[in-house]
C-alpha cells in the first residue's frame, strides 16, 4: 500500500511540470507520512555557514594545510 501512495504522489508531482529524481532515504520503509520523513533526513537537515569575513571567521585550521611552511626553508637559506 505504501508503494502506492507513493507511486501517486510521485505521478501527481510529475503531472505538475516539477522535476523529480528519486532520492534514497535513510529513515528505512515509510509508514506513514513520507514527507514528513524526507523532511528528518540528513538531506534536510541544517548546516552551520560559517562566515568568511568578520565575526566568527578565524579558523583554526588552514583550508590548504598540506601545504607546509610556505616561508623559505633551511634549504634554500644561504649562510
Amino acid at each position: 500500500m505504501d508503494d502506492n501512495i507513493n507511486s501517486t504522489l510521485y505521478n501527481d508531482i510529475f503531472n505538475m511540470g516539477i522535476a523529480v529524481t528519486k532520492y534514497r532515504h535513510t529513515k528505512g520503509q515509510i509508514q506513514d507520512n513520507a514527507i514528513e520523513a524526507l523532511l528528518y533526513d540528513p538531506l534536510f537537515c541544517q548546516r552551520v555557514e560559517r562566515n568568511s569575513k568578520g565575526k566568527g571567521s578565524y579558523r583554526r585550521k588552514d583550508k590548504h594545510a598540506k601545504g607546509g611552511n610556505w616561508e623559505a626553508s633551511e634549504l634554500e637559506t644561504v649562510i
